[in-house]
């Protein structure tokens, strides 16, 4: 899923430079339908470390869960953590089973995308502003991922001159949250 996402951002950022609709509509929905495939999982393990952080139950079977699911449980946890937002505004199963169910479709003339809530089975609407905002966001999901585990690795099993040698501002970020031992 992770190499899917990260291929398809990489084609999503090409095909903008082409400034042809239909090559940037496909490689759109091609880049949505990859990231939420990938938030998938990921919204999956912050469930669990969530939940175990705060000292609530978790099962592990929750990775089986359905995507939707997910998303309505950690939204119900409401994570205070600012960095969650992001996730939230990301996170849209609804547009992500339409792509996959092929009820999506973008009106040129107009300026929007409509796709079939399944949820609801009723059409709704974005502005393809909004649907390609939403994609170039989504398209530095993979950098940031490897950072994070970079980072979470040099704090685990680095030596504190490693921690040094992160980029100043997370260094000193990580300072401010994490005990320097």
């Amino acid at each position: 899923k992770y190499l899917n996402m990260l291929d398809a951002g990489h084609a999503f950022k090409q095909a903008i430079s082409t400034k042809n609709p239909l090559i940037i509509w496909e490689l759109t929905k091609n880049n949505f339908l990859s990231y939420n495939e990938f938030l998938n999982i990921l919204v999956g393990v912050i469930l669990i470390n969530y939940r175990f952080s705060i000292g609530k139950t978790y099962k592990i079977n929750t990775l089986r869960n359905n995507y939707g699911n997910k998303v309505n449980e950690l939204i119900k946890l409401n994570p205070p953590d600012e960095s969650y937002k992001f996730l939230f505004e990301l996170m849209r199963p609804d547009i992500r089973n339409a792509i996959g169910h092929q009820t999506i479709w973008f009106n040129k003339e107009d300026n929007i995308v409509t796709y079939l809530n399944d949820k609801t089975g009723d059409n709704e609407i974005i502005s393809i502003e909004d649907f390609i905002l939403l994609n170039s966001k989504a398209s530095y999901l993979g950098e940031a991922y490897l950072v994070a585990l970079g980072t979470i690795g040099i704090f685990t099993i680095g030596k504190p001159i490693d921690k040094t040698r992160l980029p100043k501002e997370l260094f000193l970020f990580l300072m401010n949250i994490i005990s320097p031992q």
